[in-house]
């Protein structure tokens, strides 16, 4: 696991003068609580605080295994955009695990885009979706609701076109 459980799945100085886009991996990632929403939370002053005002617009569509519809829930004007609620914290079952583009902008309307698989309880699960953040970001951090990473990894990779 790359980085302090505490600061695991933090990404500062993403900046749109360095790069178009970033690109976020999340393998295996294994939140140490069970049934926990994964968060992705913006910051404007370079981490220094997340979620301190509620400009995150967002909606997520997902199936699991034991449906075969499609629910999509969505939030606006919320403090965070919930990757996938109810994660299991079971190691073996793979973890949390996708990918988030997000593109930076140097003023505001920072878009992100996701696909994410991962566990609810016995259940696997499939989603994406999309938001983007009113004011303008510098940094991002992936946790779950409610305590820490144990495990898995997340990797940033910056692309300039």
């Amino acid at each position: 696991m790359a980085g302090a459980a505490s600061t695991f799945g933090a990404f500062l100085n993403l900046s749109a003068s360095s790069y178009d886009q970033y690109k976020i991996e999340i393998i295996a990632a294994v939140p140490a609580t069970n049934a926990v929403d994964i968060w992705l939370e913006n910051s404007t002053n370079n981490g220094s605080s997340y979620g301190a005002t509620s400009d995150v617009n967002w909606r997520r569509s997902q199936q699991t295994t034991a449906s075969t519809t499609i629910s999509g829930v969505n939030g606006g004007s919320d403090t965070k955009a919930i990757l996938g609620n109810n994660i299991t914290n079971t190691a073996n079952l793979a973890g949390f695990c996708g990918d988030i583009t997000f593109f930076p902008h140097a003023s505001a309307r920072n878009r992100a885009i996701w696909s994410l698989s991962g566990h609810t309880g016995a259940n696997e699960f499939g989603g994406e979706g999309t938001g983007f953040f009113v004011a303008a970001t510098n940094a991002l951090r992936i946790k779950p609701s409610s305590g820490n990473w144990t495990s898995g990894r997340l990797n940033l990779y910056g692309i300039r076109h």
